[in-house]
C-alpha cells in the first residue's frame, strides 16, 4: 500500500508498507519506509518495522492475573456490555484491584 500527505511546506511525504499476519505467532507484521520528497527529489527516507500481537479472546485477562489484577471484565464496545466471545472488533478491559 502507498499513502502519500503533502505537508503544509510542499514536500509530499510517502508511506509504502505491506501488511501480513502470520497465524501461529498471531503477529501482525506492518514494515514500511517513509520518504520525503522535494518534486521528484527524495530528501531522506526512514524505515520502520511495526509488530502488534492479536490476543486470543481470555489470552490478556491472564496476562492481567499474572501481574496482579483479582478482578477482571472484558467488554466489547464502551456499552460495557459483558464479552462472551472474539465476535467483535477490539476489547475494553477495566481491571481492579
Amino acid at each position: 500500500m502507498i499513502f502519500s500527505r503533502k505537508t503544509k511546506e510542499g514536500f509530499d511525504l510517502i508511506l509504502k508498507n505491506k501488511n501480513y499476519y502470520d497465524e501461529q505467532s498471531q503477529t501482525q507484521f506492518s514494515p514500511g519506509i517513509y520518504e520525503l520528497y522535494l518534486g521528484n527529489e527524495l530528501l531522506q527516507s526512514e524505515t520502520m518495522d511495526f509488530q502488534t500481537h492479536l490476543y486470543r479472546f481470555g489470552e490478556m485477562e491472564e496476562y492481567l492475573k499474572e501481574v496482579g489484577f483479582p478482578t477482571i471484565t472484558a467488554y466489547p464496545s464502551f456499552q460495557k456490555e459483558i464479552a462472551v466471545d472474539d465476535q467483535c472488533e477490539m476489547f475494553l478491559f477495566e481491571c481492579g484491584v
